[in-house]
């Protein structure tokens, strides 16, 4: 986090504010809340790669759920990038552009509630809103994203980032 900044403390608060009854905390897993370790990393969703696992048992426990969200969200991001895109693969290039995260967010938040044909529940919510993007430059590139290890809810594409 920017030193000085209320970037981390806006973020927490907004997500508080949120149905506390569906948990999510980003860098874990999804269905068990299991926290990533460097000898034990999370698999995302192969399709929307928003949520994360710690393993197939999880996913498939929890694929019921996410179906259908997985599918706008995929969905979504196919028309913006084309097949295998990531949904929040735009938002670097929008920030550099003069759009506002938030606003863009809500932009996205907006197409896909579109496509699932009804507003986003709680969890839905808390997955689009605790984006996996650096929390500086809102770099999308999954391969290189790291959660902070303090409170796994916000990533950084570097150590300088971070």
């Amino acid at each position: 986090m920017a030193s000085g900044s209320g970037i981390e403390t806006n973020r927490i608060r907004h997500f508080v504010e949120m149905d506390e009854t569906a948990f999510y905390l980003p860098g874990a897993c999804t269905e068990c809340h299991k926290l990533p370790s460097d000898d034990f990393p999370m698999m995302s969703c192969g399709k929307c790669r928003l949520v994360w696992y710690c393993g197939k048992e999880c996913q498939k426990k929890n694929w019921t759920y996410h179906k259908e969200f997985c599918k706008a969200t995929s969905s979504v991001a196919r028309d913006l990038r084309g097949p295998g895109s990531y949904l929040l693969e735009t938002a670097k290039e929008a920030v550099e552009h003069g759009m506002d995260y938030m606003e863009y967010l809500n932009r996205i938040g907006q197409v896909v509630c579109q496509k699932l044909n009804r507003s986003f529940d709680p969890l839905e919510i808390k997955i689009i809103c605790s984006r996996k993007v650096c929390e500086i430059c809102k770099d999308a590139n999954l391969a290189v994203l790291k959660p902070c290890k303090n409170c796994y809810m916000v990533f950084y594409c570097s150590e300088n980032h971070a």
